[in-house]
């Protein structure tokens, strides 16, 4: 999730992923929520680019949101790699 389709659509902690394990700190997690939402809407035009299907890029994401909520609800961060 952090090739250029990413960043184009305004990506600010995704395309991390192209050098590196994301580190997304507790006071963050409300902004990539928010950006995971955005990649949400759109996940064909991920997909497409990507070569995956859409179910397993939505259902990647899906995970990644998941996280991220359970750590939003205890204060915590989140690392992606």
């Amino acid at each position: 999730m952090g090739a250029p389709p990413v960043r184009e659509l305004g990506a600010r902690f995704f395309p991390e992923l192209a050098t590196a394990n994301l580190c997304v700190d507790p006071e963050d997690i409300p902004a990539f929520l928010a950006e995971c939402g955005l990649l949400r809407d759109h996940i064909a035009e991920l997909a497409a680019h990507s070569g995956y299907a859409d179910d397993y890029v939505a259902a990647r994401l899906a995970n990644i949101t998941a996280a991220a909520e359970r750590a939003q609800d205890v204060d915590g961060g989140v690392i992606v790699w």
